[in-house]
């Protein structure tokens, strides 16, 4: 016997891991005091997305610690700090988070000075 659903369903051709990162985190920081702040590495497709490498950068005087993951990298360039991180998996639909600590330089010369972070992923 056989039968029919109506209004059934369409079985489509896999898709693709789509990673996106973001940075979550306060936009002020105190001196001395260590600040943190989480590398939101978010997968938006449909697929498992597998191994992926964050960075993160920002100016060499800021202090940096990663209390829950080794970086995979990390080195000074041109007055900036980079720091990845190696991502094993990132399960389609969810995400994860690295957490990093920074700590703006107890120094008059910095006070209410503004500096960026950036994160990006590497690859496509």
């Amino acid at each position: 016997t056989s039968t029919t659903l109506t209004g059934g369903f369409t079985v489509e051709q896999g898709g693709a891991p789509n990673i996106a990162v973001s940075l979550v985190g306060r936009s002020v920081m105190r001196a001395a005091q260590a600040q943190s702040y989480f590398i939101n590495v978010l997968n938006k497709g449909n697929v498992d997305g597998g191994a992926v490498r964050v960075w993160i950068g920002f100016p060499s005087y800021v202090q940096w610690q990663s209390p829950q993951q080794s970086p995979g990298s990390s080195g000074q360039l041109n007055g900036t700090t980079y720091v990845a991180f190696d991502i094993s998996n990132v399960p389609a639909g969810s995400s994860v988070q690295v957490p990093i600590l920074l700590t703006a330089p107890d120094n008059p010369i910095y006070a209410h000075q503004r500096f960026q972070v950036q994160v990006w992923k590497e690859g496509k």
